[in-house]
C-alpha cells in the first residue's frame, strides 16, 4: 500500500531551541493520492489533522499535536503536473527533530528525479493512461447560467456519455474534448432517473472507452482511478478505493468509495488498474469530498441497450 511509503512514528520531545523549519518537495504522485497519504501520516503520527481548499488547486493540510505544545504544521500540497505533486512544508514553533526527520525521508522518498525506487501502486498503470484522450469537459447552458460537468466519448462517431443532473433545463450544450476541440452537442438521450444522459457531436474517433469490456463485479479495497474535469481541468485523474458493497440510494444502486470527487468531475469514468471500466462518478457525498458515489456498470450497459433498441 501507499502508505508504506509513509514511516509512522510516534511525536517525540519538543526540541525548544529548534523554533522552525521548511522545505518543499515534488513528489511524482497526483495531488489527491499525495493529500491521503499526508493526512493519513500525519494523523498517525499524532497530528490533529484540518484540511482547507485554496485557489488553483492547492490544498492546505494544518496539523496541530494533540498535547498542545505550541507546534503547528502547515503543508500545501499543489500540482506542478497532472501527474505530479508539489508539497511545501512549514513547520512552527518548538520542532520534534524526530518527526520531522521522517517525514522529510518520506517526501524525499518519492520526489521526481529521485534515485529511489517507487512502489508500484505509486504510479499510474498505463492502461489508465491511455484513457485519458478519450474524456470530455461538457458545459450546458441554462436560463444564462452555465454549469460544467464531464463525460466520455464512447464509440468512433461522436457519441458521449455523462450524467444528466446538469442537463434538466438546458438551453445549448459545448463539448470539448481531451485535445482542446469545442464541438456543438445534442443530447439524444437523457434518463433522470438512472442519471444518464448521451450527447452527440460532431467528431470523429479512432478509439474510444469500450464499455462492452468493463467489469461490473468489484471487490472492497479494490483500487479504482476516475479521470474528468474537475473544474474544467481537463484530464484530471484521482484514485481511492471501493469502500463497500453497492447501496440503494433512492432508487439507484451505486458503489461508495474514498475517491476525491471535486465540482466538475460528476459523470467521469472510472477504471480499474488494467484500464476497464467500471462506472462513472454520480457525485460526492456533501459533507466529505473524498467520500464519492460510483454509477456501476450495470446502470450503464441497461441505459445504453434502452437507447439502442428504440
Amino acid at each position: 500500500m501507499l502508505l508504506l511509503l509513509w514511516p509512522v512514528m510516534p511525536v517525540g520531545a519538543v526540541v525548544p531551541e529548534t523554533e522552525g523549519i521548511r522545505w518543499h518537495v515534488r513528489v511524482v504522485r497526483p495531488v489527491s493520492e499525495t493529500l491521503y497519504e499526508v493526512m493519513s501520516w500525519m494523523a498517525d503520527s499524532g497530528l490533529g489533522v484540518e484540511k482547507k481548499d485554496l485557489q488553483d488547486g492547492k490544498v492546505l493540510v494544518t496539523g496541530i499535536p494533540k498535547e498542545k505544545n505550541g507546534q503547528e504544521w502547515r503543508v500545501t500540497v499543489s500540482p506542478y503536473s497532472a501527474l505530479g505533486s508539489e508539497v511545501s512544508v512549514e513547520i512552527t514553533g518548538g520542532v520534534d527533530e524526530v518527526l520531522v526527520a521522517a517525514m522529510r525521508s518520506a517526501l524525499e522518498s518519492g520526489k521526481a528525479g529521485g534515485t529511489q525506487d517507487v512502489s508500484e501502486t505509486s504510479v499510474l498503470p498505463s492502461p489508465v493512461l491511455g484513457q485519458i484522450e478519450h474524456v470530455a469537459c461538457i458545459h450546458a447552458e441554462a436560463a444564462g447560467r452555465s454549469v460544467q460537468f464531464s463525460g466520455f466519448f464512447i464509440d468512433d462517431e461522436g457519441l458521449i456519455l455523462c450524467t444528466a443532473h446538469d442537463l434538466l433545463e438546458h438551453e445549448r450544450v459545448k463539448v470539448m474534448s481531451n485535445t482542446g476541440l469545442f464541438y456543438e452537442g445534442d443530447v439524444v438521450k437523457a434518463d433522470f432517473e438512472k442519471d444518464l444522459a448521451l450527447i452527440r457531436v460532431d467528431a470523429v474517433k479512432e478509439e474510444a472507452v469500450r464499455v462492452g469490456e468493463g467489469r461490473n463485479l468489484l471487490v472492497v479495497g479494490e483500487r479504482v482511478y476516475s479521470i474528468g474535469c474537475p473544474m474544467n481541468m481537463r484530464g484530471t485523474i484521482h484514485t481511492g478505493f471501493i469502500n463497500g458493497p453497492p447501496r440503494k440510494i433512492g432508487e439507484s444502486f451505486l458503489w461508495q468509495a474514498g475517491i476525491e470527487v471535486q465540482p466538475g468531475g460528476s459523470g467521469s469514468p472510472v477504471f480499474d488498474i488494467n484500464g476497464s471500466l467500471v462506472g462513472v462518478v454520480k457525485g460526492r457525498h456533501r459533507e466529505a469530498g473524498d467520500l464519492g458515489f460510483i454509477l456501476p456498470l450495470e446502470a450503464i450497459v441497461d441505459f445504453l441497450q434502452e437507447y439502442f433498441d428504440q
